[in-house]
C-alpha cells in the first residue's frame, strides 16, 4: 500500500514489531487478513490529504497455545463525526454524500472488515476526531502451529470458522507462503512427478485419506 500512499505525497509508514515476522508460526487465513488490512489502510489513504498514514503490528497478548496481533493504522487525515464513526461499521451504513463526491469513497469496507475480523474471534474499532485524523485498530486471537519435528506445521482445518475454509490455505516451509499439491497427478492418473515429490513434506505426503478430502490445493502451471 505505500505505493498509494507515496502517489498522493503522504508519508506511509510500517513498524512491524521484530517477534511477529521472526520465528512466529501461528494458524489462520492469510487472505483474509490481507484483505481486511487492505481495506483498512485503503480508506486511511483515501480521507488523508497531507500528512502520514501509518501501520503498527504487535503482539499484544501470548500464552502456550494461542498469540494475540494487534493490527493500528493510524492517519492524519479529515477524521469523523462521533455521529458518523458509530454508524459506519453498519451494513449499508456509509458517510454523507459530499464525502463520496470528494474521495471517491465512504468507507463501506469497513462492514466487511468488521465481520472477517469477528470471525476470526477479533475485535475491531475506530477512534477519530473530525479534522484530527483517525486511528483504526483490530486485534485477532492466532493458535500457535504444532510443528511436527521441525518440520512445516500441520493445519487443522477444523478450528478455522466454516464460511472461511472455502478459502484457506495452506503454507508449508515458505515465509511467503504456497500450496503444495499432496498427491501430483498426470492428465492421465500418473503421479510420477519426482521433482514436486521431492519438495513435498513426508507429514503432507502420509496423510489418510480422510485429512486429504479436507484440503483445498490452488494449482498454478506455467508452460
Amino acid at each position: 500500500m505505500s505505493f498509494a500512499a507515496q502517489r498522493k505525497g503522504l508519508d506511509y509508514q510500517s513498524s512491524i514489531q521484530d517477534e511477529v515476522g521472526a520465528d512466529l508460526r501461528v494458524m489462520g487465513d492469510p487472505g483474509r487478513l490481507r484483505q481486511i488490512l487492505t481495506n483498512v489502510l485503503t480508506n486511511s489513504i483515501k480521507f488523508t490529504s497531507v500528512g502520514t498514514v501509518r501501520l503498527a503490528v504487535s503482539i499484544s497478548q501470548e500464552t502456550k497455545d494461542m498469540v494475540t496481533v494487534n493490527f493500528n493504522v493510524e492517519d492524519t487525515g479529515i477524521g469523523i463525526e462521533e455521529e458518523v464513526r458509530k454508524r459506519l461499521f453498519q451494513p449499508f451504513s456509509q458517510a454523507d454524500s459530499s464525502t463520496a463526491r470528494r474521495f471517491g469513497g465512504t468507507g463501506l469496507g469497513l462492514t466487511i472488515s468488521k465481520n472477517l475480523v469477528e470471525l476470526m474471534k477479533g475485535q475491531i474499532w475506530l477512534d477519530s476526531k473530525l479534522g484530527q485524523g483517525t486511528t483504526a485498530t483490530f486485534w485477532i486471537p492466532f493458535t500457535r502451529a504444532p510443528s511436527q519435528d521441525g518440520e512445516s506445521p500441520l493445519v487443522h482445518l477444523e478450528s478455522i470458522p466454516d464460511r472461511l475454509q472455502s478459502d484457506m490455505s495452506v503454507s508449508c516451509g515458505s515465509s511467503e507462503g504456497h500450496t503444495p499439491p499432496l498427491t501430483p497427478q498426470l492428465p492421465n492418473g500418473n503421479s510420477s512427478y519426482p521433482l514436486l515429490k521431492s519438495a513435498i513434506p513426508d507429514h503432507l505426503m502420509s496423510l489418510p485419506d480422510n485429512e486429504r478430502q479436507e484440503i483445498h490445493v490452488l494449482v498454478v502451471e506455467d508452460k
